[in-house]
């Protein structure tokens, strides 16, 4: 064997090369220097094909990507499949005029272009990287391979199949012959060398990889079988620079028209902080159930199951993430980042991505942070370059963020929505709906939560769902669920057979959830409400924040801007605007009390609820944060102004309880 093949099928975001084949090639080419690694984005092609707006909206979504192969690969489920497309692409303005057929149709035409070019009897190994959206186009991209070439070994990787690496899926998928069980780099080499030295790859024993023969030997009940366990990389030092040449090629072949400038996809750590372990020794060897806590507990987010590949957690150095981030993007003269860890360190992150910065480049950072994340942190990640953020803030009420076991709290997730808004950094975060268990209650508090956030970006609303292996999932009877099972959308792609005897990723879950879809539609509307005001009072290129105060010395002045009529305006004056200041961050009342003495706690409490019911602040157990931004933080000047007459004010009149009067402006 002299040759190995890598394939990243649909349907990734098409805009960026995949970092598992990079990491992979990568890792591979150092420790097999003469051997031919070929990583195949074929995503690319099948976007370029369809065209880019359409493949965009299709890859947003799970299930509208897998009925796409999903006829390909079990051609009697065709009209399951139509049917279950025109459903979810209801609505969606770029597939308002898409033929599901002609889709297909067309989609198959390119895949199979692909596949007959090249010759796979030549390559000792073929590697398939699935995530989300791409299990159906894996399945199918393994069969024509195999029709191709019976004796190649197959290989498929990535955190989909974990699980479903049963004795039933190799008997039901048999162009499969095994199945990578967490991270790739060190299986997947393990494997290699045990084809080098002309061993076959079927019977080939390695932690991290689950073949049929390993499978059927497992214990009644396992999921994935006797060589289950992860086989990972101690640290992620040894690691090379992930190399995505094969796609910059590819993207050099498109037409002039269909060319871009693409993202880069960068980690600085592998796993979750939360369930961190120890990982020691070379080469260690970790079962699953190792990153779990005391009886099981997994240490992470309730409905979270991203983790299920890696086993502790390990990052990279600074000066190691800035010189792979510099490397590349004088390699492919790129100014995109986008940082795929499941949270970026932020001291590590901070320092890395000031290395760029130094060395004379300006590259635009995409990264998900953690809620916690101080002030001073986000400022020096804004500086460094980092202009849109995902963030883990998932709930607006403390109670529902428990019982997702989130470990921060609503005033941590205000705050840092305060500070993008106040930094000018992007916040692409989520609101999660219709969690088990919550209630009318949690609900009506969310409601009202919304009604002092949305001077800020709108969190976008989604939908639980159930994931293999989550903590929920685990312990489901513990959230009010009475059972669960494989969605039903696997029995309309693949049929009975298959969706009834393999565990796969996406779970329905039977309990309350008819119920919490009723509860949480006022929600859903009230956020629709929040993304059109907050793009209305944006529109036309203004950018001062719709909540900010300016500073006056002895006095500041707060301005909230409205879609209707004037600003509302108004002024504190003396100890109300040195605590205003003061709860620019959370502050407990007794911290706020102690740090203003002369002042009575029942004054002090009286202001800041008088402050809370005007929307101006925002309290959770005794904790209080100031909602307006520092008008000009972001460095801007504060926005573009238009022109106003100077008595079009809206007067605000507050109540000063230090003072015994009102204040006016």
């Amino acid at each position: 064997m002299d040759r190995i093949a890598l394939i990243s099928p649909p349907w990734p975001l098409f805009n960026r090369p995949s970092i598992q084949l990079g990491a992979l090639k990568a890792h591979l080419r150092v420790t097999f220097p003469d051997l031919a690694v070929s990583a195949f984005h074929v995503y690319l092609g099948i976007a370029a094909a369809i065209g880019y707006a359409p493949y965009r909206a299709i890859s947003g979504r799970t299930w509208l990507a897998e009925t796409v192969y999903a006829p390909l690969l079990t051609p009697d489920r065709m009209d399951e499949a139509a049917a279950l497309f025109r459903r979810e692409a209801k609505g969606h303005p770029d597939l308002a005029d898409t033929d599901f057929f002609t889709l297909v149709a067309r989609v198959k035409a390119v895949t199979d272009r692909f596949i007959d070019g090249i010759d796979w009897r030549r390559c000792g190994l073929v590697g398939v990287s699935a995530s989300l959206c791409q299990m159906t186009a894996a399945l199918y991209f393994l069969d024509r391979v195999r029709r191709a070439a019976p004796d190649t070994l197959t290989v498929l990787g990535g955190s989909i199949f974990s699980c479903s690496a049963t004795p039933a899926f190799f008997h039901r998928f048999p162009q499969v012959d095994a199945v990578v069980a967490g991270e790739g780099e060190k299986p997947l080499a393990r494997l290699v060398a045990h084809l080098l030295a002309g061993g076959d790859g079927r019977q080939c024993r390695c932690r991290g990889l689950v073949t049929a023969r390993s499978a059927s030997e497992s214990a009644p009940g396992s999921e994935a079988g006797a060589n289950a366990g992860f086989y990972q990389m101690a640290d992620l030092s040894a690691l090379p620079p992930p190399d995505y040449s094969d796609y910059f090629r590819l993207l050099a072949t498109l037409p002039p028209a269909r060319r871009f400038f693409p993202v880069l996809p960068l980690e600085i750590s592998r796993g979750c902080v939360r369930r961190a372990e120890t990982v020691s020794g070379a080469g260690a060897a970790i079962a699953p159930e190792a990153a779990c806590g005391p009886e099981g507990d997994s240490g992470g987010c309730a409905f979270c199951n991203l983790n299920l590949q890696w086993a502790g957690y390990r990052k990279k150095t600074a000066r190691q993430a800035a010189d792979e981030a510099i490397g590349l993007i004088r390699t492919h003269r790129v100014l995109a980042i986008s940082y795929m860890d499941n949270a970026l360190p932020p001291s590590i992150c901070a320092r890395a991505l000031a290395a760029p910065r130094n060395a004379g480049l300006e590259p635009k950072v995409f990264g998900e942070i953690r809620a916690t994340t101080s002030r001073r942190m986000l400022e020096r990640m804004r500086d460094g370059g980092l202009a849109e953020a995902q963030i883990g803030i998932e709930a607006l009420v403390g109670s529902v963020l428990r019982k997702m076991k989130k470990g921060v709290t609503a005033l941590e997730n205000i705050a840092i929505m305060k500070w993008c808004e106040e930094l000018g950094i992007k916040n692409a975060s989520n609101l999660i709906a219709e969690f088990p268990g919550t209630d009318d209650d949690e609900v009506a508090r969310t409601l009202r939560v919304i009604d002092h956030v949305q001077c800020y970006r709108p969190l976008l609303f989604v939908r639980f769902w159930m994931g293999r292996s989550s903590p929920v999932f685990d312990r489901y009877r513990d959230y009010g669920i009475r059972s669960v099972s494989n969605h039903p959308n696997y029995r309309r792609l693949l049929g009975e057979a298959a969706a009834g005897a393999i565990p796969f990723m996406i779970q329905q879950c039977r309990g309350d959830r008819a119920a919490q879809r009723r509860r949480w539609r006022p929600v859903e509307e009230r956020i629709d409400r929040w993304r059109a005001d907050y793009e209305r009072l944006h529109r036309g290129g203004w950018t001062e924040p719709i909540l900010s105060w300016r500073e006056g010395g002895d006095f500041i002045i707060i301005r909230r801007r409205r879609i209707e009529g004037e600003p509302e305006t108004h002024r504190l004056t003396g100890t109300s605007a040195a605590i205003y200041r003061f709860c620019r961050i959370p502050r407990s009342l007794d911290r706020i009390v102690s740090a203003h003495p002369g002042q009575g706690s029942a004054a002090v409490s009286g202001f800041l609820s008088m402050m809370a019911q005007k929307r101006l602040m925002v309290e959770e157990r005794g904790r209080y944060l100031s909602l307006a931004v520092r008008a000009g933080a972001r460095g801007e000047g504060g926005g573009r102004r238009r022109l106003r007459s100077p008595h079009g004010h809206n007067h605000g009149r507050i109540q000063d309880p230090f003072r015994g009067g009102s204040c006016f402006i």
